[in-house]
């Protein structure tokens, strides 16, 4: 008897140890589950997580999300960027109407999300690294009130719509950090322009200052890279719904995020998992001939530089030969 009263001690011990120490993949309302700093949410395979962190130097705190498997710390979406709090206090909860709230000591809301209409409100970390939240009982993405994917900071994942939803008029859309310490906006973004035929354009505040091609159904021509058919495939979707870019990997395994770089580079980076470090994969390169309006109204660019179209000679012929050829 006394045995078996060990044995069934043993048994429940281990089993509130198994119990407390695993790792949440979703916060729910009925159940006020929450996450405090310190704490973090796995997505349910283990690619992904969430919790509070500080950025380079700084001691301010924000609620991200990053990959698992990489170190240090790559954060590819801070909820906060805008507003960081100044201790370890942050709390993140969902409520009743299924809005996320992350407060600070004095419960103060610091970053929040529109509440919606669901019975029983959840918020999930998925292996795509998109926090949703949804109904308890509906995973159709069709029924998410809010996802991260439609909010997206400096950093694109595959999977990730860039673009535009037009029945919503909501514009999906990369910002670059202000600094490595730093992850509000930033003077830099990347988008997909309505005019036209759809092109990706890089801005910094409201200067263009590069296109990357038109997409004719190959990559967009501003991307160099020798292996891209190897790891991954993009695509652009255009209808009357919706005018976006994104891309995939072909084996599930590789780990890659598209960075939009505070210095306003566009890179494509591959973990090297054996080196344990970021590899550009490839980089969209700001050549001469993807400058706006560079060679002016009538002016075409090639390898040579600017060229007057056929009929058409330099107005002002000595600021042409001097290079300026606007």
């Amino acid at each position: 008897m006394e045995a078996t009263t060990i044995l069934l001690f043993c048994f429940t011990l281990f089993f509130i140890l198994i119990t407390s120490a695993a790792v949440l993949d979703t916060l729910s309302a009925t159940e006020n589950r929450t996450i405090v700093d310190g704490d973090v949410i796995e997505s349910v395979g283990g690619v992904f997580q969430m919790g509070f962190f500080s950025p380079g130097i700084s001691n301010y705190r924000y609620l991200g999300i990053w990959y698992k498997k990489t170190g240090p710390v790559t954060v590819l979406w801070a909820a906060n960027r805008e507003n960081p709090l100044t201790d370890l206090s942050g709390v993140l909860k969902i409520d009743n109407r299924g809005a996320l709230l992350l407060m600070n000591a004095r419960n103060t809301i610091i970053w929040s999300t529109k509440p919606g209409q669901v019975k029983n409100p959840v918020a999930q970390l998925l292996e795509s690294g998109n926090l949703v939240v949804r109904d308890e009982n509906n995973t159709n993405s069709d029924g998410y009130l809010w996802q991260s994917f439609d909010h997206p900071g400096d950093a694109l994942l595959p999977g990730m719509k860039l673009g535009w939803d037009l029945v919503k008029g909501h514009e999906r859309k990369l910002t670059s950090w202000r600094s490595d310490n730093d992850p509000s906006p930033g003077k830099y973004s990347l988008s997909i322009s309505l005019d036209g035929y759809p092109q990706l354009v890089l801005q910094s505040g409201s200067v263009l200052k590069y296109r990357l091609g038109s997409w004719d159904g190959m990559p967009f021509n501003s991307m160099s890279t020798s292996t891209q058919s190897k790891d991954l495939t993009d695509k652009f979707v255009m209808n009357q719904n919706e005018k976006y870019y994104n891309y995939g990997v072909w084996n599930r395994f590789i780990i890659m995020r598209m960075l939009l770089t505070p210095s306003g580079s566009l890179q494509v980076l591959m973990w090297i998992d054996e080196e344990k470090n970021w590899e550009i994969y490839f980089t969209a390169h700001d050549d001469a001939c993807n400058s706006y309006a560079l060679c002016g109204a009538y002016g075409s660019c090639d390898s040579r530089g600017c060229q007057c179209l056929k009929g058409f000679v330099p107005k002002f012929s000595k600021s042409w030969r001097a290079g300026d050829t606007s």
